[in-house]
């Protein structure tokens, strides 16, 4: 399989990006969407109840079935486990060592990409979430986001987590070769959209 892996920081728009190339007719495998799960602690807001990992791992098959092997496959770079639902393990190998796209935008840019994403959803439904990851937070920054959720300041409650999910981010990365960077501080994803697919192709 010609897997490329669509990576980045939280905020980046991967997800977004995954969307715009199956718009353009590109080969794409939305993991997440599947899963019915974002993969953080807050992954399963607004989502429908998982599958089980049998359906999970059917509808990769289904798709990977229709497609054409000699054309690049595009997904979202993704730990091995996406809520509950486990990636096949041949694939997530593949996913492992295949080309990746590292997309940069600027903080404010993954600020207004995550506040759009997380803002909608209730109050508590939010604290809840940021409270199974206050051990890895620490209090402190546990303190701010749930007192940010509490006033709707939700620039706060994104920064608040997004030290340590940038952590985590580097963390997946190392060892990682392969990689073409791809800037999009700044630039609407229509436009920058057939730049990425040239970029890798």
């Amino acid at each position: 399989m010609n897997i490329v892996v669509i990576g980045g920081k939280t905020g980046t728009g991967k997800t977004r990006t995954l969307s715009l190339l199956e718009k353009y007719k590109y080969q794409t495998i939305d993991l997440e969407g599947f899963a019915c799960h974002r993969g953080s602690t807050f992954g399963g807001l607004g989502m429908k109840e998982q599958p089980s990992n049998e359906q999970f791992e059917n509808k990769i098959a289904e798709k990977l079935y229709s497609f054409k092997i000699s054309n690049s496959i595009f997904v979202e770079a993704e730990s091995a486990n996406i809520g509950k639902c486990k990636i096949p393990h041949e694939f997530f190998n593949q996913m492992k060592n295949s080309r990746r796209i590292e997309i940069i935008r600027s903080e404010s840019n993954r600020l207004d990409e995550l506040i759009d994403t997380y803002s909608v959803f209730k109050k508590e439904e939010l604290q809840e979430s940021v409270l199974r990851i206050k051990k890895r937070l620490g209090p402190q920054r546990t303190k701010i986001a749930l007192e940010s959720i509490n006033n709707e300041r939700w620039d706060l409650v994104c920064k608040s987590v997004l030290d340590y999910y940038d952590k985590c981010y580097e963390y997946e990365k190392v060892g990682k070769t392969n990689i073409k960077i791809l800037d999009l501080t700044d630039k609407k994803y229509d436009e920058s959209i057939l730049e990425l697919v040239n970029n890798v192709l």
